[in-house]
């Protein structure tokens, strides 16, 4: 059996869409393995990101919250050519022709 999740709380508000409440959750969370502390920080960046905060000061860790910004970008513009290629008129095929 493995031991209690650390990271439960943060990331139940990440996903609930609390990220203030996430982020100073993850301002609580001490002495935590090298793994979970890199987890904390990408739920920390991503709660940043999601409040429309892409600058975090004091960071030295900008090229991450870009590269992270970056990927969620990429995967808002893939959603929605996903969604757009749901449409009708992307149904017919190309070679088909109007009947009059």
């Amino acid at each position: 059996m493995s031991g209690p999740d650390i990271l439960f709380t943060l990331r139940n508000n990440f996903y609930l869409g609390a990220y203030q409440a996430a982020i100073a959750e993850a301002a609580d969370l001490e002495r935590l393995s090298e793994t979970d502390s890199i987890e904390r920080d990408c739920f920390v960046y991503r709660s940043y990101i999601e409040l429309g905060s892409y600058e975090v000061s004091g960071s030295s860790t900008g090229e991450d919250l870009y590269s992270l910004r970056r990927r969620d970008l990429h995967r808002q513009q893939t959603t929605v050519v996903d969604l757009c290629d749901c449409s009708p008129r992307s149904m017919k095929s190309p070679n088909s022709q109007h009947l009059r």
